[in-house]
C-alpha cells in the first residue's frame, strides 16, 4: 500500500440503517476511514466494553499469561450486591491468567476483572490509573475510567471513537483476537471449583443465533442500565477489517419482525455488510497529475514550479465511485506564499485533501515537479532589496536619525548659548566706557 495519510472524516450512508442505535461508527482499520457515523464523539457509558482495555493491560504486563493468580476476598466482595455477572470465583481460588481472559472476554465474568486488576497492579485504584493512561497514550480524548468490569458510574464515559481506537489495538494482540473469536471455553477445575465453562455472549459469532454473522473477528457485549446496549466488535472479509461501536441501542421491531430485535447487533451486521459490498480501496490520485504551482524567488529561467502528489494515492471509496468524482484541492494553509532556489525534483512544498462527495477521504505531500537552479544575479539583487528592506535595516536607520537628531538639538542648544553669553559680554564692555566717561 503506498505511503499516504488517510482521514477519519469520511462517513458514508449515515442514515442507511434506519433502526442504528443512538450511538454507532464504523470505520476500516487499514486507512481509519469512517464508513457509518453516527454521534461517535458523544459521551456514554460504555458498560463492559471497559473490559477490551482490562485485557489489553493483563495482555501487556504479565510476563507469564499462565502465571497462578490467587484471588483475593476484596475482589470477590466489592461486588456483593451488585446482581452483575460473575464467574463465581471464591476467595484464595488460584487460577491462571489465562482462564480469567476467558472468562472476562467470553462470559463478561467482573469478578474476573478485579481479580486481573489487583494482580496486575496490586491495587485496584492503581490498575485504573492505567487504563486511563493506556486510553491517553493511544489517542483517547473522551474517556474516563473508573472500574475494571464496566458497571455504571456516572464518572465513566467514553466514545465510539474513542472505543474504536481501543479495540483497533486489541486486536493487535493474537492473544486477545484469539480469545474473542470463540464460542466456548472449558476452565479447568481449581483448588476451590470444579470445571467451569465460559461461553461467549456475542450472538454474532453463534451460528444458530439470529444474528450470526460469519465474517465476524469477535466482539465484546455489554448492557447496563445506563448504557443501553453495547456492542465492540470486528470482522475482516477480502483484505479488508473493519471495526464497529454500537452504544445505546435498545429492543425494537425491525422489518416486521416477529419479536423486538437488539439494534446494536442488528445494526452492527448491517453495516459490516453494506461495507464490504460497497467499499473498495481505489487508485484516487497518480503522481503525474499536476496540481498546484507556486512561485520560486531567485530561479533561473523561471518564476514558478508545478506541484504533483509524491506517490500514488489510494484511499477507501465506494465501488460505483468514478474520479469525475473525486478532486484534489491544495491545502492553503499549508502552503507558503513563495519558496526560494534552489529547489530539488520531488521536495515537499505543501498537502492537498482528496475529497469525494465533499468528503476527505485522503491527504498527501504536494512535490516539485523538477529541479529549479538558483540565480546568482537574482541572489543578490534580492538581497541587497532585502536588506533595504529589511525591519533591522529600518530599525538601524531610525536610530541613526534619532542620534542625528539629537546632535542638531546639541549643537544648536550649545550654539545659542554661547551667542548668549557673548551677547551679555559685549554689553558689558559698551556701559563701561559710557560710566567712566559719566564719572
Amino acid at each position: 500500500m503506498t505511503n499516504l495519510t488517510v482521514m477519519p472524516y469520511a462517513a458514508y450512508n449515515s442514515e442507511l440503517v434506519s433502526y442504528a442505535p443512538d450511538i454507532f461508527y464504523l470505520a476500516n482499520t487499514d486507512t481509519d476511514v469512517a464508513v457509518f457515523s453516527k454521534n461517535a464523539e458523544k459521551s456514554a457509558a460504555p458498560a463492559s466494553l471497559v473490559k477490551i482495555a482490562t485485557a489489553v493491560l493483563a495482555i501487556e504486563f504479565c510476563e507469564n499469561i499462565d502465571a497462578e493468580v490467587t484471588v483475593s476476598k476484596n475482589a470477590v466482595e466489592l461486588l456483593f450486591g451488585t446482581g452483575s455477572s460473575i464467574a463465581g470465583l471464591a476467595a484464595g481460588e488460584k487460577i491462571k491468567m489465562r482462564d480469567l481472559l476467558y472468562l472476562l472476554l467470553l462470559s463478561g465474568a467482573n469478578d474476573a476483572a478485579n481479580v486481573i486488576a489487583e494482580y496486575v497492579a496490586k491495587d485496584i485504584p492503581v490498575f485504573i490509573n492505567l487504563m486511563n493512561d493506556f486510553a491517553k497514550a493511544i489517542g483517547c480524548k473522551n474517556t474516563n475510567f473508573t472500574n475494571a468490569h464496566g458497571l455504571d458510574d456516572f464518572n465513566q464515559k467514553t466514545t465510539a471513537y474513542d472505543m474504536y481506537l481501543i479495540l483497533k489495538h486489541a486486536i493487535k494482540i493474537p492473544l486477545f483476537r484469539e480469545i474473542v473469536a470463540v464460542y466456548e471455553r472449558n476452565v479447568p477445575a481449581t483448588n476451590k471449583i470444579s470445571r467451569r465453562t465460559a461461553y461467549n455472549r456475542n450472538p454474532m459469532i453463534n451460528i444458530y443465533s439470529d444474528y450470526y454473522y460469519k465474517y465476524l473477528g469477535g466482539g465484546i457485549t455489554g448492557s447496563t442500565e445506563l448504557s443501553g446496549e453495547c456492542f465492540a466488535s470486528f470482522a475482516q472479509k477480502d483484505g479488508y477489517t473493519y471495526i464497529c461501536i454500537a452504544m445505546k441501542g435498545d429492543y425494537r421491531v425491525i422489518n416486521k419482525s416477529a419479536e423486538k430485535r437488539n439494534t446494536a447487533y442488528a445494526a452492527s451486521r448491517e453495516m459490516y455488510g453494506w461495507a464490504f459490498e460497497n467499499m473498495r480501496l481505489k487508485i484516487v490520485s497518480d503522481s503525474a497529475r499536476i496540481i498546484d504551482e507556486i512561485e520560486v524567488k531567485n530561479g533561473k529561467d523561471t518564476s514558478h514550479v508545478a506541484l504533483i502528489p509524491e506517490k500514488e494515492v489510494t484511499a477507501l471509496v465506494p465501488i460505483s465511485a468514478e474520479l469525475e468524482g473525486l478532486s484534489i484541492v491544495t491545502d492553503e494553509n499549508s502552503k507558503p506564499e513563495s519558496v526560494t532556489a534552489p529547489i530539488k525534483k520531488g521536495e515537499v512544498i505543501a498537502k492537498a485533501n482528496i475529497y469525494y462527495s465533499n468528503t476527505i477521504v485522503a491527504t498527501v505531500n504536494l512535490v516539485a515537479l523538477n529541479d529549479v537552479e538558483r540565480s546568482e544575479k537574482k541572489a543578490v539583487i534580492s538581497m541587497v532589496k532585502s536588506l533595504f528592506t529589511s525591519k533591522p535595516f529600518y530599525a538601524v536607520l531610525i536610530i541613526f536619525a534619532l542620534l542625528f537628531v539629537i546632535f542638531l538639538i546639541a549643537v544648536y542648544t550649545f550654539s545659542k548659548s554661547k551667542s548668549e553669553r557673548s551677547r551679555k559680554s559685549g554689553s558689558y564692555r559698551q556701559k563701561k566706557p559710557y560710566t567712566q566717561f559719566k564719572k
